[in-house]
């Protein structure tokens, strides 16, 4: 199966809890992982907790791609895209799922593309910062 259709016959049956807290899952994820993807329903609790993650995971080699599945709001997740100063580079990309699929031409691609678009320009961050050696 692909992975939209798996998608599509698991999450009829699933209901989401909420408020979410990314900063947890951020935290632990700079040691293990390279690229974390989340997926969310919009309702975001500790912000200021999860900016300080985002912020801080900057320091590492990781790209954080958070797909929003809910109706949102979606105000935080593009702040945290977009007016984080503060971070050594991007390393933060929002996709509203169903935006972004809406009227493409081929859904699936579209949310792909707008996932893994920015992971080009964070990988070349995080190999001109040496932020990789950090691992070992």
């Amino acid at each position: 199966m692909e992975v939209m259709d798996v998608y599509n016959h698991v999450t009829p049956g699933l209901k989401l809890g909420g408020p979410t807290n990314l900063a947890p899952l951020i935290d632990e994820a700079v040691h293990i992982y390279h690229i974390l993807v989340i997926t969310t329903t919009g309702q975001l609790a500790c912000q200021a907790e999860t900016v300080a993650s985002i912020v801080t995971a900057s320091n590492f080699p990781l790209s954080i791609i958070v797909v929003g599945v809910g109706d949102g709001p979606w105000d935080a997740m593009n702040d945290f895209d977009d007016l984080l100063p503060e971070r050594i580079f991007d390393n933060f990309q929002f996709v509203n799922f169903h935006k972004v699929k809406q009227g493409a031409r081929n859904p699936q691609a579209s949310v792909a593309l707008a996932a893994l678009m920015e992971i080009p320009d964070q990988y070349m961050y995080i190999k001109d910062l040496k932020l990789v050696e950090k691992l070992t």
